[in-house]
């Protein structure tokens, strides 16, 4: 759940208060909740992940077209690599939204 620029767990979304759960993780989590990441990310920190993601992502591809290459796959390797500006054009977009969630903050 988007609150602002802050994420809130599924359960503090709903109005359950897992500080009396035996497994509340302390910051607004627990078992009623089917996020396993700290319930206090913003939405920068989503955006830090999916740059990432998109990065490896990237040279993933790229790994792959090499191997497709050497075992003689030249069209599928083309395809593979024709994804790749596509990623790191996500990237792009990604940076300019963080830089203006930075601003509205």
């Amino acid at each position: 759940m988007c609150e602002g620029n802050r994420i809130t767990s599924n359960c503090e979304a709903a109005g359950h208060d897992c500080s009396h759960c035996a497994d509340s993780d302390g910051a607004g989590g627990c078992a009623h909740s089917t996020n396993d990441a700290p319930a206090q990310r913003t939405m920068e920190d989503y955006l830090d992940l999916t740059y990432k993601q998109n990065q490896v992502i990237a040279l993933k591809l790229d790994a792959y077209a090499k191997d497709l290459r050497k075992a003689g796959r030249n069209d599928v390797a083309d395809q593979l690599t024709r994804a790749i500006p596509e990623f790191e054009k996500g990237n792009m977009y990604i940076n300019l939204a963080k830089s203006m969630l930075q601003e509205r903050f």
